[in-house]
């Protein structure tokens, strides 16, 4: 079967449907490999696959959620450390949604790692206060990332720490007020975090993937981020006039949208229909489906994605002002280059 049509399978098991001749053994490797096998046991009904199919899933939701309560009890020792220094960390990503979960859905999302985040004059402090409490440093990069500043771990733990000064992605997409003014105080005294809103989540993850993963450039898709947009849309303070707003430029806006038809077409999520009709949106997602079969074409249409897109292209400014209609030059070649090497070898779990 091809890769195109299991991808298809997967993401109609996920919206409650399984079609009628699915391969059951497919659609649990195909699960496993895009991280959603516990999301899968709560969205597909035991009553819609077979017997043993329906107890391997319960079997993994109930092991999930047994890491991700370790897991949870690994934050709340990270926010009390960093609190007691008299730091507030921001949870992003994962972490987020972790915190935000009541304990009945514990176990319905697999977590690589938990991203928090404190404020750059905060980040040393930080990390000083982490490894009294026993971490150390797997990786640090210090500057070469302005957004990040070092994975943390402890043999004991279930994960490692991701340390951030800000989101990942270009740094014009998160101005320094942005983040503050959509999050909110959550916990009791001496365990205190913040938690953006549900439309902040969902820009984090679209901008993580598309931009600083680079997924828009390669066609890569990351189901399980596909299945936290589709979840997070359905929130009350869901808005997707914020997201467009903040990814109005140009290169952004294609971006956002083609995510966007990666969404109604493989899990049904209501998106803004003037997103849908985009051309070049669709015409993403065409090569997106066609690279699945076909992964020889991924350099082509990578090289003619950059052809296209890559062009100089007129940013807002970070601040919200406006700008004149003046073109930005192109970064120079090497670091462009550079960039995209990064992107093109970069192999991250999850993604097809």
């Amino acid at each position: 079967m091809k890769a195109r049509r299991r991808l298809s399978d997967l993401a109609a098991c996920l919206r409650g449907s399984p079609p009628p001749d699915v391969d059951w053994l497919g659609i649990i490797e195909d699960a496993n490999r895009c991280l959603v096998t516990p999301t899968l046991a709560v969205r597909l009904r035991p009553e819609t696959c077979p017997e043993d199919v329906a107890a391997y899933l319960r079997l993994i939701f109930e092991r999930n959620a047994a890491r991700n309560t370790r897991l949870q009890g690994q934050l709340d020792e990270v926010a009390f450390c960093l609190n007691a220094a008299g730091i507030v960390p921001t949870l992003i990503k994962g972490a987020a949604w972790l915190r935000a979960s009541p304990p009945e859905r514990i176990g319905e999302r697999m977590l690589t790692d938990l991203d928090i985040l404190v404020p750059a004059e905060d980040v040393d402090p930080a990390m000083q206060a982490l490894v009294a409490i026993g971490f150390r440093t797997d990786s640090e990069v210090g500057e070469a990332q302005h957004h990040f500043k070092a994975d943390l771990f402890r043999s004991s733990d279930a994960a490692m720490v991701d340390l951030h000064v800000r989101p990942p992605g270009p740094a014009r997409l998160h101005p320094p007020t942005r983040l503050s003014a959509h999050s909110h105080a959550f916990g009791d005294a001496g365990m205190i975090v913040n938690l953006p809103d549900s439309t902040s989540r969902a820009f984090h993850i679209l901008v993580h993937d598309l931009l600083h993963d680079g997924d828009f450039w390669v066609g890569r898709i990351d189901l399980r981020h596909l299945v936290d947009l589709d979840t997070l849309s359905l929130e009350s303070d869901f808005d997707w006039d914020r997201i467009e707003d903040w990814m109005r430029a140009p290169l952004d806006r294609i971006a956002l949208a083609t995510q966007c038809v990666a969404l109604s077409a493989l899990l049904g999520t209501r998106v803004p229909e003037s997103l849908l009709t985009m051309r070049r949106a669709r015409l993403q997602h065409v090569r997106r489906m066609l690279q699945l079969d076909y992964p020889y074409l991924c350099p082509i249409f990578t090289a003619a994605t950059i052809l296209v897109h890559g062009k100089r292209i007129v940013y807002p400014d970070p601040t919200g002002a406006s700008l004149p209609k003046t073109r930005q030059k192109r970064p120079p070649l090497r670091s462009r280059i550079s960039r995209f090497r990064k992107i093109w070898s970069k192999i991250d779990t999850g993604k097809v």
